[in-house]
């Protein structure tokens, strides 16, 4: 049941909308800023922007770790249950 539940569970739309803007609005705001030297302003630039941009993801991925249709690095392995559910079935044949 918390399984179900963890899945029918959906994120407020408007968070990740609000995510998503403020991602936006700080790479941008990066990319202008004059940073001496300028090898050093990339190296951070890209390196936060990679930092925000992989948290977006994972903010994705975290929403819904129980996918039956999709494999994926993430997925949640169901090992217990499906060990719970073969030790049910051998008792009841006992």
């Amino acid at each position: 049941m918390r399984i179900y539940h963890i899945q029918k569970i959906q994120f407020v739309p408007s968070a990740y909308i609000l995510a998503e803007t403020i991602v936006a609005l700080v790479i941008g705001l990066l990319l202008f800023t004059r940073i001496e030297p300028v090898h050093d302003g990339i190296i951070m630039v890209a390196f936060l922007s990679y930092l925000f941009i992989f948290l977006l993801k994972l903010l994705r991925v975290l929403e819904t770790p129980f996918r039956a249709d999709e494999y994926s690095m993430d997925d949640v392995s169901l090992f217990l249950l499906r060990e719970l559910r073969e030790k049910i079935s051998r008792e009841h044949q006992a």
